[in-house]
């Protein structure tokens, strides 16, 4: 499940928009693993490549769009959901850290 869960991480959106595409949403609610789900978290994660930390905004931006997601697709794919909630932990997360780097930046 590891590989497979990593390789649908990287897949594409779907033409909505949304990630991951519709097929990959549908077949994580058949199999309704959450080691599977996991590793699709991680997969999307890996695909960021390199950053450089800023002040956190953009990353927050992006947490919230996974929020909207979260809660948009709840009803109709939980286990997408539960992707987006863990992304959004994720970016939440990251901006912290960037917004404390920032400012600890600024200091020395």
């Amino acid at each position: 499940l590891k590989y497979i869960g990593r390789i649908l991480g990287r897949s594409l959106d779907d033409p909505d928009g949304i990630f991951p595409h519709k097929f990959i949403r549908e077949t994580l609610e058949v199999y309704h693993n959450d080691d599977l789900t996991y590793e699709v978290v991680l997969g999307k994660m890996e695909s960021i490549g390199f950053r450089t930390p800023t002040d956190g905004v953009k990353e927050q931006k992006i947490a919230t769009v996974y929020k909207n997601n979260a809660d948009s697709l709840e009803i109709t794919y939980p286990e997408t959901s539960k992707i987006f909630k863990k992304l959004a932990g994720y970016y939440e997360d990251m901006a912290k850290s960037d917004q404390l780097y920032s400012e600890i930046g600024a200091i020395v």
